[in-house]
């Protein structure tokens, strides 16, 4: 009997880490399907999605687990819970009972945000606390860089079967990986190629910089496959927040710093620099030159905008989005815009916790790799993504909030 029981909680525990699997990195893997068969995205984009929220509903129903439990988890959902709550509640009023969706500059799909809202960043967050004994983090987090690097490997691989040999130009040309006329159910843009690179190159450096092994082909490989990414998105955000990853990983490691290795990362960058081709020319290094002379919309002008519809009603927030019709792509803007105080200080005490856990976490070396990935969200939604679109946040704060199995 109880052998059935081992199995049957082994079983539960492997499909909650699949879950989590999928929601951090499938995406990219599930559209190398149609990019390979020649097939538009779109439709496999929403299958991806549905496959996402069948698990959800599957896992409601895995076993409980009896543990001796501290009540900070329960008390760090109720804090969630409320935040969101209070965010759902301000999308479901504006698309319902205001004239948001009577805006032409609209940008934003109705059913997407309540899709991505409710079933792909509220309710994981419900999953994840109930099954956090099931959750084998310290399996997880093994296996994490391997699904990173994975899942970037079919980014790159779907590049190649979308451009073949010409995908070089992409180093200079801005693209995304989606095919057929269809693509605005979030392809994966330049942003979200770019976020895989830095990823892998976090990991990776945090590798390089304790001075764990790293003269491996995995560590090649990645390392090469994270920079490819990187300089193929051609995004600003990715870069920045790889740069301050870096330095923070120095600071929390300053004491057992390998000074060779230092000077050896240096070396490399200057040797990378000095062998691509024309490289101020290359997409990345524009946008950086250009950051401030961009006749498109710039991104100052839209959080000066969610600024001001802030002050415009500071004690529960204006509006989902801003006079241009979009969200801030800043969380932080976007949570006083939306939400006002109300919700800006349920979010600021998750993040206060969440930064604690982040700190002592990875002094303890204690889910390092998702603590780094989790960092980098936190800093890649300064720039870009939204509260609702960017459901892997969500995940990994509830990983690191939850006292999963370590």
């Amino acid at each position: 009997m109880n052998k059935i029981r081992t199995k049957q909680l082994l079983f539960w525990e492997k499909l909650n880490n699949l879950f989590i699997y999928l929601m951090l990195f499938g995406f990219p893997i599930f559209t190398l399907i149609p990019v390979a068969l020649k097939t538009p995205t779109t439709p496999f984009s929403i299958l991806f999605r549905a496959i996402c929220v069948l698990l959800i509903f599957i896992l409601m129903f895995s076993p409980n687990v009896n543990i001796r439990d501290s009540k900070t988890a329960f008390n760090n959902l109720i804090i969630l819970v409320f935040f969101w709550i209070i965010l759902l509640t301000r999308i479901i009023y504006d698309f319902e009972f205001t004239n948001v969706t009577k805006q032409e500059n609209l940008t934003l799909n109705p059913t997407q945000v309540y899709l991505f809202a409710f079933f792909l960043s509220f309710l994981p967050i419900l999953i994840i606390y109930k099954n956090r004994t099931l959750i084998n983090v310290t399996s997880l987090d093994n296996w994490v860089d391997y699904v990173a690097f994975f899942s970037g490997f079919s980014i790159l691989l779907g590049l190649f079967l979308n451009y073949g040999l010409n995908i070089t130009k992409i180093l200079y040309e801005r693209t995304e990986l989606a095919y057929g006329a269809e693509t605005g159910f979030h392809p994966i843009n330049p942003i979200s190629i770019g976020r895989s690179g830095a990823i892998l190159l976090a990991l990776n450096m945090d590798k390089f910089i304790i001075g764990e092994k790293i003269f491996s082909l995995k560590f090649t490989f990645s390392t090469i496959l994270g920079i490819s990414l990187l300089l193929l998105g051609g995004s600003r955000g990715p870069l920045f927040s790889l740069i301050i990853i870096i330095t923070i990983i120095l600071i929390l490691n300053r004491k057992k710093l390998l000074i060779k290795r230092i000077f050896f990362l240096i070396i490399i960058i200057i040797a990378i620099s000095n062998y691509l081709n024309n490289f101020d020319e290359l997409s990345l290094v524009k946008r950086i030159e250009e950051q401030n002379s961009n006749p498109q919309l710039m991104r100052s002008e839209i959080w000066y905008s969610a600024i001001d519809y802030f002050l415009q009603s500071p004690l529960i927030g204006y509006s989902i989005v801003d006079k241009f019709g979009i969200y801030p792509h800043n969380i932080y803007l976007e949570v006083l815009m939306a939400t006002g105080v109300l919700g800006g200080i349920p979010f600021l005490l998750i993040l206060v916790k969440t930064l604690k856990k982040i700190i002592l976490y990875y002094r303890q070396n204690i889910l390092r790799h998702i603590i780094i990935i989790l960092l980098l969200f936190l800093l890649f939604t300064l720039s870009s993504g939204s509260l609702y679109y960017t459901p892997e946040l969500w995940v990994l704060i509830s990983l690191v909030l939850f006292y999963p199995k370590v």
